[in-house]
């Protein structure tokens, strides 16, 4: 195990015992459910990130058998855009600490969860969301399979995206997320703020050359471009692409607000239902975003990375 495996099985092992010092002799009234939980006042990672977690650790429900619970209301609640299909809310009183039968777990691509013991109530509450198979290797359920069974969008997303008139399949979706490369407007843990203005202009060069790259693979498809950086989609205006409004283009852990949510999960959805999907890939950006990766098998939809 490398050194930044062991630091982060630390932070878990102090993290989840905090929540084991609540431990009491009693027995859990509610058994053979699991809980994933995310902290009420915390900051949490981004909406592709969160739901990679969600989906892995709602595979582990399912195939032991046991009820799936999900608390998300930080900084919005997610039942807000992607109701619940199945009866997944919760409440944080839900939580119970017993002794014998509660189990504080930690979602890590290191430390598999596995089958889960019957009879027991099981807490979640680190995670790492950091890994994506389109189809689980320890139970063969398809990721596309377990994100329907517990969430549909929420109508106003597909009011919103069924007014933009596009039909679904009729387009090619290409994402790029730069964090803070263009313009610092993200506190995020990746500080890759670019000073020089012709390597910026460099790194912006070569991404619309990629993306004409993709557009000469699909002449008969329109091409929609998405990104969490406002400079770099205004700068595809000459290019034979689209994009969505994003005056609203934002981080949702990042000072965020009800049209910025609505927008990132406006973006997903219709990243979703692409005929085909791109991740634009570079050194000087997040080139594992998951948010593109996660939008297409949303979908179930083709998905390809595009080096720059």
């Amino acid at each position: 195990m490398n050194k930044a495996f062991l630091i982060c099985d630390i932070k878990n092992f102090i993290k989840n015992s905090l929540y084991r010092l609540k431990y009491k002799p009693v027995r859990a009234k509610r058994r053979n459910v699991y809980y994933c939980v995310f902290e009420k006042d915390k900051k949490h990672s981004g909406v592709g990130d969160r739901l990679k977690t969600v989906i892995t650790q709602y595979n582990y429900a399912k195939s032991s058998g046991y009820q799936f619970k999900l608390f998300w209301e930080t900084p919005f609640k997610l039942s807000d855009y992607l109701n619940p299909k199945i009866d997944w809310e919760m409440k944080w009183d839900d939580l119970e600490y017993s002794l014998f039968d509660t189990k504080i777990v930690s979602e890590v691509s290191w430390r598999r969860i596995g089958q889960l013991v019957k009879n027991k109530q099981y807490h979640c509450y680190r995670y790492a969301g950091n890994t994506l198979p389109r189809v689980m290797p320890d139970t063969g359920f398809k990721w596309y399979d377990l994100f329907n069974d517990l969430f549909e969008p929420d109508k106003k997303i597909i009011q919103a995206y069924q007014h933009l008139g596009v039909a679904e399949k009729s387009y090619v979706a290409i994402h790029a997320r730069f964090c803070n490369a263009l313009e610092k407007f993200e506190n995020y843990y990746i500080d890759n703020h670019i000073d020089s203005e012709d390597e910026r202009n460099a790194l912006i060069k070569r991404c619309q050359l990629g993306i004409l790259s993709i557009k000469e693979d699909y002449p008969d498809k329109d091409i929609y471009v998405f990104s969490d950086s406002k400079v770099f989609l205004d700068s595809l205006k000459q290019l034979p692409v689209k994009t969505l409004d994003h005056k609203d283009v934002g981080h949702v852990s990042e000072n965020g607000n009800a049209d910025i949510y609505l927008k990132t999960f406006l973006d997903m959805y219709f990243i979703s239902k692409a005929a085909a999907v791109y991740r634009l890939q570079a050194p000087e950006i997040l080139s594992l975003s998951g948010f593109a990766h996660v939008a297409a098998y949303m979908g179930d939809a083709p998905f390809y990375n595009k080096k720059v």
